[in-house]
């Protein structure tokens, strides 16, 4: 088996830009097991949503990563938008148009028991038996992040 490691690249700090939009606040629900068979989570979010006032020119579009999400629902300020408001990749979530101040809400399903890359939401006896505990939240994305 040929395993290769690749070597760090050192990240100075005049290589980060401030991003685009900030998110002052995050509300998440989890409905965990919500499906007939119980592997499917359920993920709400709400995020508070607001333009960097240093931006000038054109707004750009919201673009938000997220990893093995299907897409079930999303709204601006409480309004569906319609599919063609935005673009779906497989790890991005592009919205144009968005206003400089917004609440943005998102409803995902996951399978946690499916996740093997230790980051979301991660059913831990598929890993381990020794836990005490059957679901770990390891940072994102069980939800949409900002790309920065």
């Amino acid at each position: 088996m040929d395993v290769s490691i690749e070597k760090p690249k050192r990240i100075y700090r005049a290589d980060y830009t401030e991003p685009d939009y900030w998110i002052d606040r995050v509300d998440l629900d989890f409905d965990l097991g919500c499906d007939p068979q119980g592997e499917v989570t359920a993920v709400r979010a709400k995020l508070e949503v607001r333009r960097n006032p240093a931006l000038r020119g054109d707004p750009p579009p919201l673009i938000l990563v997220g990893e093995d999400l299907a897409l079930k629902g999303l709204w601006i300020d409480g309004q569906e938008l319609a599919a063609s408001r935005y673009r779906l990749g497989e790890l991005e979530l592009t919205i144009d148009d968005v206003p400089e101040r917004f609440e943005l809400s998102t409803h995902v399903e996951i399978k946690p028991q499916e996740n093997t890359s230790l980051s979301g939401l991660i059913d831990q006896a598929e890993i381990t038996a020794r836990s005490a505990k059957p679901w770990t939240f390891a940072g994102s994305p069980t939800f949409w992040t900002a790309r920065t």
